[in-house]
């Protein structure tokens, strides 16, 4: 077993245990476990040798500790198994406030399981399940917890997917929720239906305030009702979105005219023009509240494109706030700018 710290009173641990664990490894554990109180991040990374053993340190550290807030156990491959020792300590910890269980192959055993166990959680917050091979079942327990928990981290990448059915079952707890604060369903199957149940929430939403779905396969239909939403909802600040063509940014624009609450926009595969990019720009400059703004298209391959119309699209946007003395643009990508002021 490693360690990296920095000094005697240290708030951050990194501990990597590998499949040749020697005597001193449950020594050293039980050593943190007793007199580390000061720890307040944890970082855990196991050996595909050691995985049988493993909870016995994650027991350690989310039994015993009474410090720790911040728990990463992401890309272990921990399994079923481990997702029931993790439950089980989860049920009666007091103090943990996010954990990341990120490409574990945990299944929807395994979210039933960690689900079931935050019902008599009052501590996590934040909750990161990306990666874990689960699918309508999990979902749905998942939904089933939105009403007492505040961030919800539903990000499910690599071939799993999210359809429209479950986006369905978020959408009705949505609905109802009151306390949720964060919201990320992207790099899913939503569908345009997903996408518009999901609208029809924010409309009478009062608690999210951020809320990321890009990549998560709906249309122009799909954002076109996500951003009639932002015309009613006042409570969001953040929104990523995708497929914005110039009827989607004009409806946006509207929308963003009378909305007092946006900060934060990123719009991903855009399909704009220049047209597109005046009716944004106007928005900007009347808008009081937004004050950063991401823009990425889906032309990779169309060079003279990105050559001409796209650097078009930037100097518009710009022109608009060049009276802002603390206009910064980013150039992330080739297809891809920021804009913060």
């Amino acid at each position: 077993m490693s360690t990296n710290c920095s000094n005697n009173t240290r708030k951050d641990l990194y501990i990597w245990i590998d499949g040749y664990e020697d005597e001193h490894t449950t020594e050293k554990m039980e050593h943190f476990r007793k007199t580390d109180l000061t720890l307040k991040h944890v970082s855990m990374s196991f050996s595909l040798s050691y995985l049988r053993n493993c909870h016995e340190h994650l027991t350690s550290i989310l039994q015993f500790n009474n410090t720790v807030v911040n728990l990463d156990l992401s890309n272990n491959h921990l399994g079923g198994h481990s997702a029931r020792a993790i439950s089980t300590i989860l049920a009666k910890n007091s103090t943990l406030e996010k954990l990341d269980l990120g490409e574990n192959r945990i299944g929807d055993e395994g979210v039933k399981l960690l689900m079931n166990s935050l019902q008599s959680n009052k501590s996590l917050s934040k909750l990161v399940l990306s990666c874990n091979f689960f699918g309508d079942e999990g979902a749905k327990s998942i939904a089933n917890l939105m009403y007492p928990t505040e961030n919800l981290l539903l990000k499910q990448v690599l071939g799993e997917v999210l359809h429209s059915e479950a986006a369905e079952m978020i959408a009705d707890e949505l609905t109802l929720n009151t306390t949720l604060k964060y919201l990320d369903i992207s790099c899913n199957n939503i569908g345009d239906k997903g996408a518009r149940l999901l609208a029809n929430a924010l409309e009478k939403n009062f608690s999210l305030e951020t809320l990321l779905l890009y990549y998560s396969e709906y249309s122009t239909e799909g954002s076109k009702s996500i951003a009639q939403a932002l015309h009613i909802n006042a409570t969001l600040k953040e929104l990523d979105i995708d497929v914005i063509d110039d009827n989607n940014i004009a409806i946006l624009a509207n929308s963003l005219l009378k909305n007092a609450s946006l900060q934060t926009l990123r719009l991903s595969k855009c399909k704009f023009t220049a047209q597109g990019a005046f009716f944004l720009a106007n928005m900007i400059q009347a808008n009081n509240t937004l004050h950063s703004l991401e823009i990425s298209f889906g032309h990779f391959m169309d060079i003279d494109w990105i050559d001409k119309d796209f650097s078009f699209v930037k100097e518009i946007i710009c022109e608009k706030k060049k009276n802002i003395p603390s206009l910064r643009v980013q150039n992330i990508f080739q297809n891809c700018f920021s804009i913060y002021w």
